[in-house]
Protein backbone atom coordinates (compact mmCIF):
# COMPACT_ATOMS: atom_id res chain seq x y z
CA UNK A 1 0.00 0.00 0.00
CA UNK A 2 1.41 3.37 -0.95
CA UNK A 3 2.01 6.18 1.51
CA UNK A 4 -0.88 8.21 0.02
CA UNK A 5 -3.35 5.35 0.42
CA UNK A 6 -2.24 4.75 4.02
CA UNK A 7 -2.67 8.42 4.89
CA UNK A 8 -6.16 8.40 3.40
CA UNK A 9 -7.17 5.37 5.46
CA UNK A 10 -5.92 7.10 8.61
CA UNK A 11 -7.96 10.18 7.70
CA UNK A 12 -11.06 8.00 7.26
CA UNK A 13 -10.51 6.38 10.67
CA UNK A 14 -10.01 9.75 12.34
CA UNK A 15 -13.05 11.29 10.63
CA UNK A 16 -15.20 8.48 12.00
CA UNK A 17 -13.82 8.78 15.52
CA UNK A 18 -11.91 5.50 15.26
CA UNK A 19 -8.31 4.92 16.34
CA UNK A 20 -5.83 5.32 13.52
CA UNK A 21 -3.14 3.04 14.94
CA UNK A 22 -3.33 -0.46 16.37
CA UNK A 23 -0.71 -2.60 18.11
CA UNK A 24 -0.30 -6.36 18.04
CA UNK A 25 0.44 -8.33 21.19
CA UNK A 26 4.06 -8.66 20.05
CA UNK A 27 4.36 -4.89 19.65
CA UNK A 28 2.94 -4.37 23.15
CA UNK A 29 5.41 -6.89 24.56
CA UNK A 30 8.24 -4.99 22.86
CA UNK A 31 6.89 -1.65 24.11
CA UNK A 32 7.10 -2.80 27.74
CA UNK A 33 9.96 -5.27 27.35
CA UNK A 34 7.91 -8.18 28.71
CA UNK A 35 7.51 -11.79 27.66
CA UNK A 36 4.39 -13.62 26.45
CA UNK A 37 3.55 -15.05 29.89
CA UNK A 38 3.61 -11.61 31.52
CA UNK A 39 1.50 -10.16 28.72
CA UNK A 40 -1.00 -13.00 29.13
CA UNK A 41 -1.28 -12.20 32.86
CA UNK A 42 -1.75 -8.49 32.15
CA UNK A 43 -4.66 -9.07 29.78
CA UNK A 44 -6.54 -11.55 31.96
CA UNK A 45 -9.97 -10.08 32.74
CA UNK A 46 -9.52 -10.46 36.51
CA UNK A 47 -6.10 -8.79 36.51
CA UNK A 48 -5.70 -5.87 38.92
CA UNK A 49 -3.88 -3.99 36.14
CA UNK A 50 -7.13 -3.50 34.22
CA UNK A 51 -5.33 -3.78 30.86
CA UNK A 52 -7.49 -2.64 27.92
CA UNK A 53 -9.35 -5.20 25.85
CA UNK A 54 -8.34 -5.79 22.25
CA UNK A 55 -10.48 -3.76 19.85
CA UNK A 56 -10.69 -6.63 17.38
CA UNK A 57 -9.28 -10.05 16.60
CA UNK A 58 -8.40 -12.92 18.88
CA UNK A 59 -5.18 -14.69 19.78
CA UNK A 60 -2.23 -13.61 17.63
CA UNK A 61 -4.52 -11.55 15.38
CA UNK A 62 -5.81 -9.41 18.28
CA UNK A 63 -5.13 -5.69 18.02
CA UNK A 64 -5.19 -2.97 20.66
CA UNK A 65 -5.84 0.69 19.89
CA UNK A 66 -2.77 2.78 20.66
CA UNK A 67 -4.98 5.42 22.27
CA UNK A 68 -6.34 2.78 24.72
CA UNK A 69 -2.80 1.76 25.62
CA UNK A 70 -1.72 5.37 26.17
CA UNK A 71 -4.77 6.03 28.37
CA UNK A 72 -3.96 2.89 30.37
CA UNK A 73 -0.41 4.20 30.86
CA UNK A 74 -1.74 7.56 32.06
CA UNK A 75 -4.23 5.93 34.45
CA UNK A 76 -1.54 3.66 35.92
CA UNK A 77 0.87 6.57 36.34
CA UNK A 78 -1.82 8.40 38.34
CA UNK A 79 -2.41 5.31 40.52
CA UNK A 80 1.31 4.95 41.20
CA UNK A 81 1.75 8.62 42.09
CA UNK A 82 -1.18 8.45 44.55
CA UNK A 83 0.32 5.36 46.18
CA UNK A 84 3.65 7.10 46.64
CA UNK A 85 2.24 10.31 48.15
Amino acid sequence: MSQVQTANLIDVFAANGLPSEYLSGKQIQERYNIGPATFWRWKKEDSALNFPQARFGDGVSARWALEDIIQWEIDNTKKQSRAIS
